[in-house]
Order: structure tokens, then sequence, then C-alpha cells
């Protein structure tokens, strides 16, 4: 599968990044992530959330590396993109409560969605709450 293909070959595109990401080592990880960022994110939608979210529901991210590049690379410039319509963010908020440790993660990277993400502070620790209110006197170890 050609990842430069003519116009109109983006769902092949997109099925070839998401393969990367199904090989055992980061880097694979991360050049499945790059190429998503790099090349594919102006063809990303919220029709295409369900097929990112699956990346962790199956176990495929589960690492800080590729956890927090996928979070910044890919779902920060897509929730920048779509500002104000805050429509990516509210889909990244839901997986606040996902089942997995890395889905959550991705939810609450900081360096990523600082104040774009819905509040809910109730179920944030210090720390994150700190970065997402923009007060960085507190506890963030960054501040």
């Amino acid at each position: 599968m050609d990842l430069f293909a003519p116009e109109g070959c983006e769902s092949a595109q997109k099925e070839l990044a998401l393969r990367l990401f199904e090989g055992a080592f980061c880097e694979g990880k991360l050049a499945g992530t790059l190429v998503l960022q790099g090349i594919l994110l102006d063809e990303l939608t919220l029709s295409d959330f369900g097929a990112l979210g699956s990346l962790f529901e199956r176990e495929l991210i589960t690492d800080w590396n590729t956890c927090d590049w996928f979070s910044v690379k890919v779902l920060g410039y897509l929730v920048a993109r779509e500002l104000p319509s805050r429509t990516f963010a509210d889909e990244v908020a839901s997986w606040r409560s996902a089942r997995t440790l890395w889905q959550r993660r991705a939810a609450r990277e900081e360096p990523c969605f600082g104040a774009r993400l819905p509040d809910t502070r109730a179920s944030r620790s210090p720390r994150s709450t700190c970065v997402i209110s923009g007060d960085r006197s507190g506890p963030h170890p960054r501040a």
C-alpha cells in the first residue's frame, strides 16, 4: 500500500497508518503517529475517532512515550483545529473514564489540551488542575 497514493485514497492511507500501531515496537507506533499528524491530519474527521480510540482499547498504545506523542501530535492538533467548536475536545474528554490507563492519560495530556477540554475538576489531580486552570503557581513540576 502506497502512503503517498493519489487523492481519494485517504481511507487506505488511514488504514495503513493505524496498522503501524500493531507492531511490537514503539518505533512503528511513533511512525503511525507521525503519518497521522504529518500526512493525514487534514483528512481526519469525527467519524475517525472510533478508530483512534480503538488503538487504546485494543491495547496498542501501552507506554507513556507513544501515548504522549499520540496525544500531542494527533489529538492535540485535532482539538486545536476544531476550536471553538469543541467537538473533538468533548470526544477526547469522554475518554477520562475509559477502561485503559493510557486512554485516560491521553485525555489528560496537559501540554496538548490545557484549558481546551471540558472542566471536570472533581476527577482531576491537583497537578492537572493547576495546568488546566492556567494557575502555574501550584504543584506542577514545570511551574
